[in-house]
């Protein structure tokens, strides 16, 4: 099978042709496990206390009603786990106007164990299982997406101005050890200039920082 990567656009191309450069006609998404959501069983005899700033148990493959999921929050660690990815490939978007957000991350194939070590982490506020992507030339990469939440919406402010994603000043009230470790883990920078892009980034905010503290 020859794989032609060097389309970047499908439009126009007639299905003969596809069919001849054996790529196909859309991307689709190849199951990894159940899609269907269950309801969640009360349990009236449960008397244990979560601790503030604890992790949170698995809510994967549970539906859950506005009020459960209004009632979700971010612990510190999974906050700190989603500003580094957001520094990185993930985006945050909001489904409409008045929507909750909703951050997605993709990674390639290649990147199995850290999708696995995200979805571990983050999976009191994911739905499914990763997915599995298979694009159009029959590349495949790895998608995780979390629940549309009340507790993102700090970091959709954080993160986008004017429907655009951006680093704001104010980040540097975000950043950890953590989170710059989590940043570090995206997989489109080799270590050299990851290193490099944290410092300028850190750098470059201070200045902007200082500036505006001595014009006042």
């Amino acid at each position: 099978m020859i794989l032609y990567k060097n389309y970047t656009s499908w439009t126009g191309m007639s299905k003969e042709l596809r069919d001849k450069l054996n790529i196909l006609p859309k991307s689709k998404t190849i199951p990894t496990g159940s899609t269907k959501l269950n309801k969640i069983k009360p349990n009236n005899n449960c008397k244990l206390i979560a601790i503030y700033g604890s992790n949170l148990g698995s809510n994967i493959g549970f539906k859950l009603n506005n009020i459960s999921l209004n009632g979700i929050y971010l612990t510190p660690i999974i906050e700190q786990i989603l500003v580094g990815i957001l520094l990185g490939d993930a985006n945050i978007r909001r489904s409409g106007k008045k929507g909750q957000p909703q951050i997605q991350y993709n990674q390639g194939f290649l990147h199995l164990n850290h999708i696995l070590h995200l979805y571990f982490l983050l999976s009191p506020i994911l739905t499914h299982l990763p997915s599995l992507i298979q694009q159009r030339d029959f590349s495949r990469y790895l998608h995780i997406h979390t629940r549309c939440l009340l507790c993102l919406n700090p970091l959709y402010d954080l993160f986008i101005k004017n429907g655009v994603k951006t680093i704001s000043p104010s980040l540097i009230n975000w950043l950890t050890p953590i989170s710059l470790a989590f940043w570090a883990m995206d997989y489109n920078l080799n270590l050299k200039l990851k290193i490099k892009s944290i410092i300028n980034l850190i750098f470059s905010i201070s200045i902007y920082l200082i500036i505006n503290y001595l014009n006042f």
